[in-house]
């Protein structure tokens, strides 16, 4: 909550005095509006305001200057009853630290502008208040090297008022944090925020199309923790989109539905995009066949279908012989997996379509065996400890090996919708040489569910990487979804 503020010499003067005092009339009755509730708060003790004694000296100049030495005196007069002077500065330190800054933009600003900055950031104060915060980030950014780590919020006087207003109104013990937008509009967000929440908090399109953010006048990366008073600004591109790693760190629920629906719209468009590379012209002839499809594979809609396609998770080939077989295709189809088998010579080998067993979900490293049924349908793949071999006789039994080291899989995670919850988890993926693909995530009931692809070596590894996984807090369950054998000649005959 902002309490101590240290003013610069425009708005302190447009507060002892009244705005326009120097002949500046820029939105002059939302000035005197904000001059007045700053002025209650002060005398309600409900803001602290500094003012080193150098501010003072300005301040008397000034009106001298203008108006002459007895209105002077009464200003500072004003000044004293107002505000806390602040005598306790390492002044020989402030001046030090505001000599090295070199560029004043051609003597636009000057010291005493930088020596506003470095008091205030040696005050520790929780905003800095001025008519126009813009000078003030842009003299930070022509002398990066002097305020290096600066992370104090300049506010309007407007903007101050209002985050007062809302964080004494809605928020009295400090739960939330407001951020400000340029436009002074107060956003209240939880805790942990970031600037991705931010974006979402203001509009889904605002979030979809962003690409940075500034805070306080600097860009910072999107997983960066606001708190109250930052001034967020979002640079956005109208050719932009959800990235997938935001899921790991955006905390609230807008956000996380948000990226959810904009990442679906980007992978049906993109599935559209690809399977009108391979049908054509005829792609309206083939749309029953697609509903068809979307209804065999349980998808909602013929859009939905376009968008496991445009995630990968159905190829463009494993689509093409669903359209072409449609109505002999399983439920199952998205299991299968081609492969040249060796030894032509051997019964039931020669190119042959084959699909892992779900039953027991071998994996590179387990002894394997292959069932072929009939010489049209597919071979399956099973675990040579598999239970469900018993019963069938030698003829049907192919004895294999694998001819690969690893193999993708998938697993599923079922959460705590907790703030940064996936952080842990991707984490302990790359402690353990695993790269992560975060596929899905949906939020239901104050649970997330979410989708990992990474690529083992063996079914030890899984065992162990799913055991450190499912101790971490707030990991309700985590199982292996099934096993991507996309690699040609992953098995062979002994």
């Amino acid at each position: 909550m902002v309490s101590r503020v240290l003013m610069n010499l425009d708005v302190l003067l447009d507060l002892t005095l009244e705005p326009g005092w120097n002949g500046d009339y820029e939105d002059f009755d939302r000035r005197r509006q904000a001059m007045e509730q700053l002025d209650t708060l002060i005398e309600a003790d409900q803001l602290v305001v500094y003012v080193p004694p150098f501010i003072v000296c300005l301040a008397h100049m000034q009106v001298m200057i203008h108006f002459g030495a007895q209105q002077a005196q009464h200003v500072v007069h004003r000044i004293l009853e107002l505000a806390s002077t602040h005598l306790s500065l390492d002044y020989e330190r402030l001046l030090e630290q505001s000599n090295t800054a070199s560029n004043y933009f051609g003597g636009v600003a000057d010291l005493y502008d930088v020596m506003l900055l470095s008091c205030g950031w040696q005050l520790n104060v929780e905003a800095i208040v001025a008519r126009r915060p813009q000078f003030f980030h842009q003299l930070m950014e022509a002398n990066q090297a002097t305020f290096a780590g600066f992370n104090i919020p300049i506010l309007t006087a407007g903007a101050l008022v209002n985050l007062i207003s809302e964080t004494r109104l809605h928020d009295p013990v400090g739960e939330m944090i407001y951020a400000i937008t340029p436009q002074n509009r107060v956003i209240n967000l939880p805790q942990g925020a970031t600037p991705i929440d931010f974006a979402y908090k203001i509009h889904t399109k605002l979030g979809n199309r962003c690409i940075s953010a500034l805070v306080n006048g600097r860009e910072v990366s999107l997983d960066r923790r606001l708190k109250t008073g930052d001034v967020v600004e979002i640079l956005k591109d109208t050719n932009a989109t959800p990235n997938p790693a935001w899921l790991t760190f955006v905390v609230t629920r807008t956000a996380k539905q948000g990226i959810q629906r904009g990442l679906k719209q980007v992978n049906t468009q993109r599935g559209w995009r690809l399977i009108k590379q391979v049908l054509g012209r005829n792609i309206r002839g083939y749309r029953p066949k697609l509903e068809q499809v979307a209804r065999l594979l349980n998808r909602l809609s013929v859009d939905d279908l376009m968008s496991t396609i445009g995630s990968e998770e159905i190829s463009i080939q494993q689509l093409q012989e669903l359209l072409h077989s449609c109505n002999h295709v399983s439920d199952s189809f998205s299991e299968q997996r081609y492969v040249q088998l060796e030894n032509s010579d051997m019964p039931g080998s020669g190119e042959q379509s084959w699909r892992v067993a779900l039953c027991c979900t071998p994996l590179p490293g387990d002894p394997i065996v292959g069932v072929v049924a009939s010489p049209k349908r597919s071979m399956r793949i099973h675990r040579a400890t598999c239970a469900n071999l018993r019963d069938l006789s030698p003829e049907k039994l192919r004895p294999l090996i694998w001819n690969t080291n690893g193999c993708r899989i998938q697993i599923q995670l079922t959460l705590a919708d907790k703030p940064d919850i996936f952080r842990p988890i991707l984490n302990k993926l790359v402690e353990n040489a695993i790269t992560p693909d975060l596929r899905s995530v949906n939020i239901f009931d104050e649970t997330a569910k979410a989708t990992i692809g990474m690529t083992i070596t063996s079914r030890a590894q899984l065992e162990e990487v799913l055991s450190q996984i499912s101790s971490l807090p707030h990991v309700l369950h985590v199982k292996l979804a099934r096993p991507v054998l996309d690699m040609p000649n992953s098995v062979r005959f002994q």
